[in-house]
């Protein structure tokens, strides 16, 4: 098992490793006695994790109960959030007992929202058993839900006492695809040799080293900014075109997926724009080709897409911040006048 520290304003372990699901009973006594555990999952991963978990929970004598949501973007809501509200007030959870968010990164992000803000905060632990919440989602301390207007709009900073990745959930999730373009970007931002090891490497030999680096890389840009005022934003590469994918797509797109899609459309404008060789670029899309991930969509005009960007958190006023590419290993933050972005993401659009 690996750990690593994150040096948060209320610094935490990630603990990575296989078979690590049998010990969250264990590893929670660490962090303190809590007389009730409640854990919030989707119906995929209760089927999949739910008893195995609650096994794990006993055997350390935790009194555990369970509330399971339809698994998927769309249940990323108020009305979701409002039912486990109601669950934990009438399971009758207190501030001296636990959340633990078993899941993706819907489930975590939810999770982390309604832990945040009953009874105006509770502990909460992170479970994620997906790749991309694993590398992504589960760490740093952002919360959300979504509003009918966009992505995420509605969320807070709440920051987990525990973060347990166990990389041998990954095989049972089939979400590696979706999950490695968070990888992707983490190499891209900060970590040639990770890109190189993606390039090269075989995945399912190399998941505790691959989350390892992606959650070390967030995990640096994390401490360095908590509160998503400057060099956070870095970790939002592809993400505002790929919100938008995701939105005009009614969430059909996976989250995962559209990041690749955005991903490719930013680096593919960086080009255009004389701001990247396009050598990066081909290294990029053979990386696609190699996990099956898409450079493009053809679901919606770049008019619409942008149009959703413009609804997006990374909005200040009349600009907009995009996170560009100059290199593998080297992106940075350039703020751009909404009514430039069109122009300058059209250079690199391909008619799609």
């Amino acid at each position: 098992m690996k750990t690593l520290e994150i040096a948060s304003s209320r610094p935490y372990k990630v603990l990575i490793g296989s078979d690590l699901l049998a010990e969250v009973g264990t590893q929670i006594k660490k962090i303190g006695e809590h007389e009730k555990i409640a854990v919030i999952c989707d119906d995929v991963t209760a089927a999949l994790f739910g008893a195995r978990l609650k096994e794990s929970l006993e055997k350390s004598g935790a009194v555990a109960c369970f509330f399971s949501f339809p698994n998927g973007e769309t249940s990323k809501n108020i009305t979701t959030l409002q039912q486990i509200y109601s669950f934990l007030l009438r399971e009758e959870i207190t501030r001296s007992d636990l959340i633990i968010a078993l899941g993706g990164g819907v489930v975590g992000d939810i999770t982390g929202f309604a832990a945040a803000t009953y009874l105006r905060g509770i502990d909460y632990v992170q479970i994620p058993t997906t790749l991309i919440s694993q590398t992504d989602s589960s760490v740093g301390g952002k919360t959300a839900v979504n509003l009918p207007e966009g992505k995420n709009l509605c969320g807070c900073f709440h920051s987990p006492r525990l973060v347990i990745c166990d990389t041998g959930l990954l095989k049972e999730s089939f979400l590696i695809r979706e999950g490695i373009a968070e990888v992707i970007k983490c190499a891209l931002l900060a970590d040639p040799e990770l890109f190189s090891m993606l390039e090269n490497g075989e995945v399912a030999t190399s998941l505790d080293e691959i989350v390892t680096r992606a959650i070390a890389i967030k995990g640096k840009i994390v401490a360095a900014d908590e509160w998503d005022v400057g060099e956070r934003q870095l970790l939002n590469l592809g993400h505002t075109l790929g919100h938008g994918v995701e939105k005009c797509s009614n969430f059909t797109v996976p989250h995962g997926i559209a990041v690749a899609i955005g991903m490719s459309m930013i680096l593919s404008a960086c080009v255009a724009n004389g701001l990247l060789d396009e050598s990066v670029l081909k290294r990029l899309h053979l990386l696609y080709k190699r996990f099956d991930l898409p450079s493009t969509y053809d679901g919606a005009t770049l008019e619409e897409i942008i149009r959703v960007a413009f609804s997006d958190k990374k909005r200040f006023g009349g600009d907009i911040n995009l996170i560009v590419c100059s290199d593998i290993g080297a992106c940075s933050i350039k703020k751009m006048p909404i009514s430039q972005l069109d122009a300058f993401v059209r250079r690199g659009w391909s008619g799609r």
